[in-house]
């Protein structure tokens, strides 16, 4: 029970709590700031039945892109994703169209593979990243030191 006639205290304990929250709220936030770029691997699976025979194609790129599209047999798959690899499991067995699309304008690239997908086969399919231009790189290390700033102002302001 609390006295009336004494304030309330804190104990050295309770301090301690209240002075770490704000660090931990910078922390959650610059490792936010961190993963949002962070590029993810895509796997999905096309729909088939139980009973059916299928098999499993892989696209990897040399580097992640930012934009990768993928189609297996007119069915997208993957849509602008971050992604430096995608898997698509359930693909029927036999001739499958696969379409592949990353970048734009002058740096992109497309490519039309034909696989023949066997029975509980992995098929990789490697490919070429679209080139970065240097104004892509040079506005990702601005908004990199902007994000590390910010995260000092916010560190400053709460102690």
């Amino acid at each position: 029970m609390l006295d009336e006639k004494q304030p309330f205290r804190t104990t050295p304990v309770q301090l301690t709590t209240m002075r770490r929250s704000p660090t931990l709220l910078v922390g959650c936030l610059g490792a936010a700031l961190m993963c949002t770029g962070c590029p993810h691997n895509v796997h999905t699976k096309l729909p088939s039945k139980p009973s059916d025979p299928t098999g499993t194609i892989t696209i990897l790129l040399t580097r992640p892109a930012s934009d990768l599209t993928v189609s297996v047999n007119g069915t997208l798959v993957a849509s602008r994703a971050h992604t430096r690899r995608v898997r698509v499991s359930g693909v029927p067995i036999g001739e499958t169209d696969v379409v592949i699309a990353a970048g734009a304008g002058g740096q992109k690239v497309e490519r039309h593979v034909r696989v023949d997908v066997e029975e509980d086969k992995q098929h990789t399919i490697p490919l070429a990243s679209p080139e970065r231009s240097w104004l892509s790189t040079a506005a990702a290390a601005v908004i990199s030191i902007g994000a590390w700033f910010a995260s000092q102002a916010l560190y400053v302001a709460v102690f």
